[in-house]
């Protein structure tokens, strides 16, 4: 059926959007800005001028449909996630999306044809991933649709098997992922990817021609016929591979050190982000977070939303090292880094924090860890963890806290709801947090953070791994230890979001906590309910499964920290914030306390690496 045919006199938002979508031209708000999705030549002179001059109504007809699916939300409310995400480190005015139903609805996948020797069950829990994608609210694009003619991908130094020049089929940018299948490595297979990988190399030495790495990719796609070859931008375009279950990695004597190495194996052997592995009755969702967490395949349809969507929202990137004023530090004069060599050697024992493997070692084609490098915005390796120091929050000279009438008077920040933030005219920040008469105006801190650097040994750190990240109204700062190279891969934590949001949590709503500076840790599993003591209090288990390093993690510890305040105003001794398929991050002020928990959790296997106890927080949390 033909799109409706636009009438320029008495023509309403709505009716344009629903002569876009009869033209599969996707359109969303970010922001306040109107975004759209269009394929090549879909959009003529017609519809681009109504679009130009209803373009103020369609982003109000827009929001008016999400406020509606969103049961009504409250504007102002709305906007309290915005604010957060600019107060540990995230770019003013990005709108964070953190619910997975509105994620679901501003995705696009497809799915790869199926091969013919695709196994009887896997093919059936395909087609039922498909479905249930679409009942979330996900745009499944057929692969006709998703896929276009891309450049020739043989020049004339490198003929094709036929002996013409032609083209691929490559996938379209403005696809979200590509949803494959595992495919069989014969070995005409291997000498396929051999002979590709020489020409890659060859093919980059010469740079001559101003290649980018991903049109060098698509050149050798006559060869190596891989999925990665054939995305047009595989830094927008994630792969997720599905393959069966290996069930022998579910046994109790399987250690993690085991399940790592077998996730990094199967996702960079096909360069997938995800993988989604299938049983008769279970299904795991494994990415680079590496947290085997087990899900009963009975509800496939509540694991797709609030485990694989976010994922493939969200994909796991760092904080680009572009956005840091970059500046060195001597890390034997501050006592903060001192402290945290000292937490990483205590933490040893308790064999929570496994080493970290170099790119070379994991992904051995060359060509994927050019990819993954890009990715990884610099970083030499892998790792599984962190281990952190905050310093005490500093505060501007003046008060911390200011009267209803002293907020009165402050300034509005640009692109940040002024319910929420303003500025003196000192330019210092104020945040209200509470509620009614309990409502308070406090001055936000500037914040430093001693981490390790990323893909360090935690538990052996020396001065060179030690890297000082501060964060002051927006603008962000990374000192390395004097006489280590930013070239050598020195890059901060993929986790930095979540570790300002847990300092800037504790300095708001329990600064006695983190007065004296506060020892933080992050690893790949969970304890046990039963693990905490009185005064330690943990939350998050209820939250989506969003991948590390992410503006949404970020957000979503520092409303975990919040909804400990609401439930007590008793500073804990302790805090455990839950991140779903990810692991724990846990704040203490005595790092005495904490090493010691810790500890004591391990010997009584009331702590284990892996997701064997997130269900039961899940349950509780959800009981509770």
């Amino acid at each position: 059926m033909s799109a409706p045919s636009l009438h320029p006199i008495n023509l309403t938002a709505e009716a344009l959007l629903n002569t876009l979508a009869a033209k599969q031209i996707h359109c969303w708000v970010d922001g306040t800005k109107l975004r759209m999705r269009v394929r090549q030549g879909s959009l003529d002179s017609e519809t681009l001028e109504a679009i130009s001059r209803l373009k103020s109504d369609l982003v109000q007809a827009l929001q008016d449909r999400d406020r509606a699916k969103d049961g009504n939300v409250d504007r102002e409310e709305a906007s309290w996630p915005c604010v957060i995400g600019a107060l540990i480190g995230g770019v003013a005015g990005a709108v964070p999306v953190l619910e997975p139903t509105n994620m679901a609805r501003q995705l696009r996948v497809t799915f790869r044809p199926l091969p013919a020797t695709a196994p009887r069950a896997i093919a059936q829990f395909v087609r039922r991933l498909a479905e249930i994608l679409q009942e979330h609210g996900v745009r499944v694009v057929p692969w006709d649709e998703a896929v276009k003619q891309g450049a020739n991908v043989v020049d004339g130094n490198a003929p094709s098997r036929s002996g013409r020049e032609k083209s691929r089929k490559i996938v379209a940018n403005d696809i979200n992922a590509v949803i494959d299948v595992e495919r069989a490595w014969t070995a005409r297979e291997r000498l396929r990817v051999s002979l590709a990988e020489t020409f890659y190399r060859w093919t980059l030495a010469k740079r001559n021609e101003g290649l980018s790495i991903t049109q060098v990719l698509h050149r050798i796609a006559w060869i190596d016929d891989d999925l990665l070859n054939r995305l047009e931008d595989p830094f927008r375009t994630q792969i997720v591979v599905v393959r069966a279950l290996d069930e022998a990695m579910l046994r109790r004597d399987v250690t993690y050190r085991e399940k790592i190495r077998h996730g990094l194996k199967l996702l960079f052997r096909s360069f997938a982000q995800i993988a989604l592995q299938v049983s008769h009755d279970k299904l795991a969702v494994v990415n680079l977070n590496l947290c085997d967490s087990i899900y009963p395949l009975a509800r496939l349809s509540e694991t797709v939303l609030t485990s694989l969507i976010p994922k493939l929202y969200v994909p796991i990137r760092p904080i680009p090292i572009k956005r840091f004023t970059l500046a060195s530090f001597q890390p034997e004069n501050s006592r903060y880094a001192e402290r945290l060599i000292e937490l990483g050697q205590r933490m040893r024992p308790t064999g929570l924090f496994p080493a970290g493997s170099t790119l070379s070692k994991v992904i051995r084609r060359r060509s994927r860890r050019d990819i993954f490098e890009i990715m990884a915005d610099g970083r030499a390796g892998v790792s599984y963890g962190f281990v952190a120091y905050a310093e005490p929050p500093r505060y501007a000279d003046g008060p911390i806290e200011l009267s209803r009438s002293q907020w009165a008077n402050l300034r509005p920040l640009p692109q940040l709801a002024e319910t929420h933030v303003r500025q003196s005219d000192t330019g210092r920040w104020f945040i209200s947090i509470g509620e009614g008469d309990q409502t308070r105006f406090h001055q936000v801190p500037d914040l430093w953070i001693i981490s390790s650097r990323s893909g360090a040994n935690k538990t052996d750190l020396r001065a060179k791994d030690v890297v000082r990240v501060g964060l002051s109204r927006g603008s962000l700062t990374m000192q390395s230890a004097e006489g280590t190279e930013l070239a050598k891969g020195v890059r901060p934590s993929y986790d930095l979001y979540v570790m300002f949001a847990l300092a800037l949590g504790a300095a708001l709503y329990f600064p006695s906590l983190i007065r004296e500076g506060a020892p933080m840790v992050h690893f790949h599993g969970y304890p046990s309910p039963d693990w905490f003591a009185a005064n330690e209090q943990w939350a998050g288990a209820l939250n989506p499964s969003m991948p590390c390093g992410t503006f949404e993690s970020g957000i979503f510890n520092f409303l975990a920290i919040a909804e400990v305040a609401r439930r007590s105003n008793v500073t804990p001794d302790l805090i455990t914030v839950v991140e779903p398929d990810h692991g724990v991050n846990i704040l203490a002020a005595d790092p005495d306390h904490l090493v010691a928990r810790v500890n004591e959790g391990v010997a009584s296997r009331q702590i284990e690496l892996g997701g064997r106890f997130y269900q039961a927080l899940k349950s509780h949390q959800r009981e509770g």
